[in-house]
C-alpha cells in the first residue's frame, strides 16, 4: 500500500537519460491511515529526470514502496541488497523538507566533484568531457 517515508540523500544523486536514482536513509515510516514508525534504513527512489537533488536534502516521500524486483537473468533486489537496499519506490510524490543532513564532509566533496564535473565540461567539448568525467570522477551520466 502507500506510505509516507521521511529521511535525507543519503549519497550523491545519480542522474541518468530518463530518470533519477535517489538513495535515501529513511527514518520514519507511516503507512496510510496508520501510526508513525520510527525506522532505519535504505530506500531507492527513482524521479523524472531534470529534478535537482542534493546529497544531505531532508525529504518527504509519499508512494508505493515495494521490494525491488527481479527477472530471470538478474536480480536488481540482490544487487541493490549489497548496497543495504530493502526497499523502491518508482516516481512517488517526493517534496524538499529541508538541508544538512549528513556528514558536512561528505557535502563538500559531492560539491568538489560538481564543480570538477562543471570545470570539465566548460573545457572540453563532448564526448571528451563525458569520458574524462568517467575516468577522473567516476560520473557515467553522460557517457553512451
Amino acid at each position: 500500500g502507500k506510505a509516507e517515508l521521511t529521511g535525507w540523500v543519503s549519497s550523491y544523486p545519480d542522474q541518468r537519460e530518463n530518470a533519477i536514482l535517489l538513495r535515501v536513509q529513511v527514518e520514519s515510516l507511516q503507512p496510510e491511515g496508520g501510526d508513525t514508525l520510527e525506522v532505519g534504513g535504505k530506500a531507492l527512489v527513482r524521479l523524472p529526470a531534470g529534478s535537482r537533488w542534493q546529497y544531505g536534502d531532508r525529504v518527504e516521500i509519499w508512494g508505493s514502496p515495494v521490494t525491488p524486483p527481479e527477472a530471470e537473468d538478474f536480480s536488481y533486489r540482490d544487487y541493490l541488497a549489497r548496497q543495504g537496499i530493502h526497499t523502491y519506490l518508482t516516481y512517488p510524490s517526493v517534496r524538499k523538507t529541508g538541508s544538512g543532513a549528513g556528514s558536512p564532509v561528505m557535502a563538500g566533496i559531492y560539491q568538489l566533484r560538481e564543480a570538477a564535473y562543471q570545470t570539465l565540461n566548460r573545457i572540453y567539448p563532448q564526448p571528451e568531457a563525458a569520458l574524462l568525467s568517467g575516468v577522473l570522477l567516476g560520473l557515467e551520466r553522460d557517457l553512451p
